[in-house]
């Protein structure tokens, strides 16, 4: 069979929230290495009727991308037909059931909840801990069984101020989605697993792409398992990390970082605390200022590239510097000497 010039696809997507939006732009980045795409989004309410599943030319979609279900009766008619079908986090066992055309992409929400426990665990000791559920009780809340969104993590926030419960010094709370909206409804940065949402839609078209390209192909369905991206650290679990503890991860991203020109600002969101918490216990534990932490492990860098022999063109280049007379003018005021000066000076005992 010749292959076709294009491929007329439906996507159902929701783009009200941070995560189904996230999928979508993930489909859209994708979708630059498919070339023969024509695609059509719809909202879940409307995919209803087998009428959405007709494209403009009045034939049935070449492939389907399902974020969301429809009703009965549209899952119904795709699961006895041989429509390319990717479910992208949804359960359906007629469609599962089938041996030919269909995928399913799967967020791993085990490795969310072993994330977010991790998480927990770094950040100190804990009398108790509790978990709450998704209010539909969704498979992912169970599967997920440590965190469920930032929807429910902002929900229970507000519940403890309203019983006089402090979030973080009496109760921390994790969440998942890294939905900064639900941080805005409680008042407070939520510690959140964030979800590689956008993978979640790049596989999707890779499966449907390769489903397109092998019309004949039947085995059991492909399933794939898109692990958490990270973890964000807010203040609602703030409260566990002991001063030194604090001061103690700061100093391991710096010096993870020191290729590069990090920013204070970016030390502060990984410990997740305010600026003026992050500089108070930097000046009680470490003696110094975030800024000078940072100087001090970029020019330690420094140090050890002038003595394999490089260059401060090379090395302003290297370590991102914005040329090499800010790297001088840096490294002079932290040494007390400039760097031919340095190399100048005969070796210590």
């Amino acid at each position: 069979m010749k292959p076709k010039d294009h491929y007329n696809v439906l996507a159902v997507y929701s783009l009200r929230d941070f995560a189904g939006r996230e999928h979508f732009s993930g489909v859209l980045d994708e979708m630059s290495n498919t070339r023969n795409w024509h695609l059509t989004n719809i909202r879940p309410k409307l995919f209803t009727s087998r009428s959405a599943l007709v494209d403009d030319s009045g034939g049935p979609y070449d492939g389907l991308i399902l974020s969301m279900p429809g009703s009965e009766d549209v899952m119904k008619h795709i699961a006895q037909s041989h429509m390319p079908t990717v479910l992208v986090n949804i359960t359906d066992k007629r469609l599962s059931a089938r041996c030919n055309a269909v995928a399913s992409v799967w967020t791993d929400n085990a490795d969310i909840g072993r994330r977010a426990a991790t998480h927990l665990l770094e950040r100190g000791k804990y009398k108790s801990a509790g978990y709450v559920h998704e209010l539909e009780y969704q498979f992912y809340s169970v599967e997920r069984m440590t965190a469920v969104s930032d929807m429910r993590a902002a929900d229970v926030i507000n519940a403890c101020r309203a019983e006089g419960i402090s979030v973080p010094s009496q109760v921390a709370v994790v969440g998942v989605d890294h939905d900064v909206s639900q941080h805005e409804k409680c008042g407070m940065s939520i510690s959140s697993v964030v979800i590689n949402s956008r993978m979640m839609g790049h596989q999707a078209v890779r499966e449907l792409n390769f489903l397109l390209g092998h019309p004949k192909s039947k085995s059991r369905p492909h399933e794939v398992l898109i692990p958490a991206k990270e973890v964000f650290a807010g203040e609602s679990t703030a409260r566990s990390v002991s001063a030194a503890r604090l001061v103690k991860i700061a100093l391991d991203f710096i010096s993870e970082n020191r290729h590069r020109a990090v920013t204070p600002e970016e030390v502060v969101a990984r410990i997740g605390c305010s600026r003026r918490l992050a500089e108070l216990r930097f000046s009680q534990i470490a003696g110094t200022t975030i800024h000078l932490a940072i100087e001090k492990a970029r020019m330690e860098e420094v140090q050890g590239r002038l003595k394999t022999g490089a260059n401060a063109n090379v090395i302003a280049k290297e370590l991102q510097f914005t040329s090499a007379n800010q790297l001088c003018r840096i490294y002079k005021r932290h040494f007390g000497h400039t760097m031919t000066e340095r190399r100048g000076t005969p070796p210590g005992p």
